[in-house]
């Protein structure tokens, strides 16, 4: 008998803001008109994780719809948990939404120009050279972001990990067609040149971000943009 992931069906719990595959593909394109109903930017983070970068966004930029996902369903469960607890804050807490997604796939989920803003934060680097393929960050990718962006758009990264930070910068003047750094450091906390950019970044650390940081280890930020 094939394994049922027990979360699957507790997700469905908190449907009102939080959205599965086949959902999220139904508002391609229209989520400020069928679900936020405002014209507010869209703001995308890929993996959220444990949530802590999303909740600290929601409640400090409210003059922006953000959407949060992550395909881990356990982990989005308890993500969605925290969530609700916002219902009860003076917060507007219809400003996000999270969808329980993989990012390899946000073409069936949104439309051209659609996402004003990404962060991705702390994805899983794949350090075996046989897994490299499996990282989501690479020129596929990109080519596939690049017309959901609207013009100008931002894509802001973060990584403790030095080979998955190379190989970002690799694959991003593979793209160079479509995106050019505008921002990259290999210490976002000692960084003296772009204060703004470090003063951003650092203002909510994630979970990880925050543990990799008690282990001495240093963080790598990365700021692309749509050309």
């Amino acid at each position: 008998m094939p394994f049922e992931n027990p979360y699957k069906s507790k997700i469905l719990d908190f449907q009102d803001f939080v959205f599965t595959h086949d959902q999220s593909s139904l508002y391609q394109g229209n989520w400020n008109e069928k679900i936020f109903k405002n014209t507010n930017p869209i703001k995308l983070e890929i993996g959220s994780g444990y949530g802590d970068f999303m909740m600290s966004y929601s409640k400090n930029y409210d003059h922006c719809n953000f959407i949060g996902l992550d395909f881990r369903i356990k982990r989005s469960f308890f993500l969605a948990k925290k969530l609700e607890s916002l219902k009860n804050d003076s917060l507007p807490y219809f400003d996000f939404r999270f969808l329980v997604v993989n990012a390899e796939n946000l073409n069936q989920y949104f439309g051209p120009q659609e996402i004003s803003e990404v962060f991705y934060f702390f994805p899983d680097p794949w350090p075996k050279k046989r897994h490299h393929r499996r990282r989501l960050f690479q020129k596929k990718f990109l080519m596939n972001l690049h017309p959901l962006l609207r013009e100008g758009a931002k894509v802001w990264v973060k990584t403790d990990d030095d080979s998955y930070y190379q190989w970002m910068l690799d694959e991003v003047q593979k793209s160079n067609e479509i995106f050019k750094i505008f921002f990259q450091t290999e210490n976002i906390y000692q960084e003296s040149h772009f204060i703004e950019e470090r003063n951003f970044l650092c203002q909510f650390p994630t979970k990880f971000e925050k543990l990799f940081l008690e282990q001495s280890k240093t963080i790598k930020a990365l700021g692309i943009v749509k050309i």
